[in-house]
């Protein structure tokens, strides 16, 4: 029985020993018999280290002798050492030999400029299509003469490609998973280095051949993984080596058996091959080559605990180099297995970068301003350094590197880390990726290093795991070419002054510059001019044109006096000074050459200001217009919904906006009141903002959004008048509600105008309009105190001052001076005021009405004021070669609909 239990107590132990050999991590020994035996995991990466290490001692040798032939290299070597010759091959330029006892033993060939330059610029465009593009936010296909796109191509998640092309607004790239399913798109894009996101697996592009022609796809060196070199008597490639790729078929002992779907376990099987447990880490990657049915996994992963997170391809057939990525945050082990029948073997690569992370010093890449739609912080670094005598990759262990980055003119780089020669800590190359300089540095802390030249597009960086301080490397802006620039342009000022609340009131006897981006903070400026207290001098606001700060606020002269401005948030400047002041108005930035003062690049700009009021700004020559938004909610009046108030130039309300359908209904009790937005009665049902196509949310979107069209559209429905009950200008609505008539409206603002279609639909019979107004001009005095034209395009236009049947010419006096009612459909007004002209000039047409076949349409202008006309869309009764008579008499769902326009001046004086 002792025996028995001794032979147990040994079994035991032996089994114990097994289970560390196989299940051990990478730094695990067992002593088994009085030796130290390696765990699996240790064993296989003391081999491919060793494999790694054999790369670097050879490449401690390349930057000695070379030798012109083999015979030469014995001769000057012993067994066991190295020695390189100038290869004859134009693809290689050294063959890395072995002296083995008198032997010379090829080792690994290192490829030539010209073959690294083929393999880091190889096109993968394919066939293009013409007269189609693609959607970056479905990925769907869309006819279009103006653009080719390319198909389907062929890529690995996280490598990194360049492309060539041009697109706007919501054409560019997308990607897609190995299914083909939309993943992600990338909006606007153009010439650049892009990343392809995890799980993509495909991509297509487009490009709009009005501005670019060119459309390529081209692999870039940013992922090692695109490079396939490989020596022919090597056991591991280069692509290996690099990234520690390991087939755990090869590396672990298998067992006869496959993975559950089910639960991750495991059921015998002669039929499959299944690994032991596999440390591995979050976003390992996984190349598989196999085959499994659709109860088999072909990947599992695990938690700590080894209970089941995730299975991948239970495909029921054979696949061939798979790409998986082991995303769950929870990730410690994977086991892999497959059919022994596949037709292509069964291979698991595992890429080592991730299962040994927690090795890597590296914590920090962050703030890269000039690249391309790539994340740094989740860019992955290379083992591996920079060599400084030619800018080459070479890879070690003890090294980390990050990919390519795509870099400009004017950048300054800041560098924390150890480089030494022969390792570059920070290389330069142009766009061809030839190298234009290299730098060397000991455990160096926030080194910076300015980028000025044209030629620089790209950087890499390295640094060594003995490095004192952790490796950091970081971009910004620096002012390399440029000075002081005078800010202040009279062209452009305005008399107004600035408020210590950063508003902005008119007055003559102060010049004011409107916002002004500051080009860099923190920074200083000059102000040279004069205020008078409660005035201020300098204004300084957030992006959101929210004020930060004051400057200038004591009475008295001021010449080049210096402001220093350090408040991180800050991003405009506004400044004003008295026309008294006894020198020029001036203030000064230090501006770089490649940057600009121009407040913003677009012709419309929206800028949110609560969720009941916005700005509109419609760039009008060289100055912007603002339209001002406004919600009103006065349920005394039944009245809620959007309109705007005003149309604004430097602070003085120039016109009102028009987007209403304002009228008066004939009928017993209501005659004599207006309704309509504004007025009262109307109540919207629903809006929608849109900026360039994408929707703008006043409740939510907080920030300024650029673009080339603001539109908008909404439907409201609008009640009948109580003329008993008071109100003034406003007007409450019958009790209880009757519905009057529905209102539709689409309205958009560019630089070249304000478009509105406006459309009214009838819900009561019999119902006749005392007055209907299609559109409205009401311009504001001043500045709006010049002369009124009508019709400036045709000045001969027949009107009918005095009776529907007779046409008369409509003369030089009446188009300038205007009868009081006329048969014209434009009007301009003009003005003058605080330095500028201005004109306001508004058209309507009538676009259709539901009586079309019956009626005829025309349109008759009432001049309220001097300053204020009706555009009244006049139905007539239709008659061949007559005018024809009011159309008086309207039923229900009887429609109305008129299109008109606003175009807007604004010139310097």
């Amino acid at each position: 029985m002792s025996d028995f239990l001794e032979l147990t107590d040994q079994l035991r132990a032996s089994v114990e020993q097994l289970n560390q050999v196989l299940q051990g991590d990478e730094n695990a020994t067992v002593e088994i018999n009085g030796v130290q035996k390696p765990s699996v995991e240790k064993k296989t990466k003391d081999t491919v280290n060793a494999q790694v290490q054999l790369v670097l001692d050879a490449a401690a040798e390349i930057d000695g002798v070379k030798y012109g032939s083999t015979a030469a290299g014995l001769s000057a070597t012993s067994s066991g050492q190295f020695f390189s010759v100038v290869s004859p091959d134009d693809d290689k330029y050294l063959d890395l030999y072995k002296n083995e006892a008198g032997v010379a033993v090829l080792k690994k060939s290192y490829p030539s400029v010209y073959a690294i330059s083929a393999q880091m610029t190889k096109e993968i465009t394919g066939q293009l299509i013409n007269g189609s593009l693609i959607s970056a936010l479905n990925g769907q296909q869309q006819t279009n003469e103006n653009y080719k796109r390319t198909d389907f191509i062929k890529t690995n998640p996280l490598s990194t490609f360049f492309f060539e092309g041009y697109n706007a607004l919501d054409t560019g790239l997308a990607f897609y998973d190995e299914n083909y399913t939309f993943l992600s798109g990338i909006s606007s894009a153009k010439n650049g280095l892009y990343i392809v996101p995890e799980n993509a697996f495909y991509l297509r592009a487009s490009t709009d051949v009005r501005v670019s022609t060119d459309l390529k796809i081209k692999i870039t060196p940013t992922n090692i993984r695109n490079l396939e070199l490989e020596g022919e008597s090597v056991e591991l490639s280069l692509k290996s080596l690099v990234l520690n790729e390991i087939d755990v078929f090869l590396s672990h002992p298998l067992f006869n058996g496959f993975i559950k779907v089910s639960d991750g376990g495991i059921t015998p099987s002669d039929a499959y091959r299944v690994t032991p447990f596999i440390r591995v880490k979050n976003n390992t990657l996984i190349d598989y080559t196999g085959k499994t049915d659709g109860t088999v996994a072909g990947v599992a992963v695990y938690d700590g605990n080894k209970d089941l997170i995730a299975t991948y391809v239970s495909t029921g057939s054979d696949v061939a180099n798979l790409q998986i990525t082991v995303n769950q945050s929870d990730a410690a082990y994977i086991r892999v297995c497959s059919s022994v029948n596949a037709v292509n073997g069964y291979k698991a690569s595992v890429n080592s970068i991730n299962i040994d992370s927690h090795t890597d010093k590296i914590n920090e890449i962050t703030n890269t301003i000039d690249l391309v739609n790539i994340d740094m912080a989740k860019l992955p670094l290379i083992d591996g350094y920079i060599r400084e005598s030619d800018g080459v990759y070479v890879s070690a262990t003890n090294y980390k590197s990050t990919p390519l980055i795509a870099v400009t003119n004017h950048t300054e780089l800041i560098y924390t880390g150890l480089a030494i020669s022969p390792t570059s800590g920070v290389t330069l190359y142009d766009k061809d990726l030839n190298v234009l300089s290299t730098q060397t540095f000991t455990n160096v802390v926030d080194e910076r290093i300015e980028i000025n030249s044209p030629n620089v597009a790209y950087v890499r960086a390295c640094c060594a795991l003995t490095s004192t301080n952790e490796f950091s490397f970081k971009t910004s802006k620096y002012n390399t070419k440029g000075g002081l620039t005078n800010i202040v342009d009279e062209g452009k000022t305005t008399g107004a002054y600035l408020h210590s609340d950063g508003t902005v009131e008119v007055g003559p006897q102060y010049s004011l510059i409107d916002f002004i981006p500051l080009p860099k903070v923190p920074t200083a400026v000059k102000y040279t001019g004069r205020i008078v207290n409660p005035v201020v001098g300098i204004a300084i606001y957030d992006e959101d044109f929210n004020l930060l700060e004051n400057h200038i606020t004591v009475s008295g002269n001021y010449a080049d006096h210096t402001v220093s401005i350090s408040n991180a948030g800050a991003k405009y400047i506004r400044a004003c000074s008295s026309v008294n002041s006894p020198d020029p108005f001036k203030v000064e930035l230090y501006v770089n050459d490649d940057e600009s003062l121009e407040l913003f690049s677009k012709d419309i700009v929206v800028r949110p200001v609560s969720a009941t009021s916005f700005y509109v700004l419609q760039r009008v020559g060289g100055e912007y217009i603002e339209h001002v938004f406004q919600y009103v909610d006065r349920p005394e009046y039944t009245e809620s919904g959007w309109y705007s108030s005003w149309v604004r130039h430097a602070g003085v309300d120039v016109a009102q906006g028009n987007f209403n359908f304002i009228h008066m209904v004939s009928r017993a009790g209501e005659s004599g009141k207006y309704v309509g937005i504004a007025h009262g009665c109307e109540v919207f049902k629903w809006v929608h903002f849109f900026v360039d196509g994408k929707p703008f949310d006043p409740n939510t979107d907080k920030r300024v959004i650029e673009g080339d069209r603001f539109h908008f559209e909404f439907m409201a429905d609008i009640y009948a008048a109580d003329a008993s009950l008071g109100g003034g200008e406003f007007t409450y609505a019958k009790e209880p509600l009757e519905l009057s008539s529905i209102h539709y409206m689409r309205c958009e603002i560019t630089k070249y105008g304000v478009r509105r279609y406006n459309k009214l639909i009838v819900k009561r019979d019999n119902t006749v309009f005392n007055q209907l107004m299609g559109a409205m001009q009401q311009t504001n005095q001043p500045p709006m105190n010049g002369i009124l034209i009508y019709n400036a395009d045709e000045p001969f236009r027949v009107h009918f001052p005095t009776s529907n049947d007779v046409a008369e010419p409509y003369t030089e006096t009446d188009r300038i001076a205007a009868s009081a009612n006329a048969g014209i459909d434009m009007v301009k007004a003009t003005g003058s005021y605080n330095g500028f002209d201005y004109t306001v000039e508004t058209k309507m047409w009538n676009a259709d009405n539901s009586k079309r076949k019956d009626v005829g349409l025309r349109s008759w202008t009432e001049r309220i004021s001097s300053n204020k006309m009706y555009f009244i869309p006049e139905i007539v009764e239709y008659t061949e070669g007559v005018i024809g008579r009011p159309a008086t008499i309207f039923n229900t769902d009887d429609i109305i609909e008129c299109h008109s326009e606003t175009k807007y001046g604004v010139s310097k004086i």
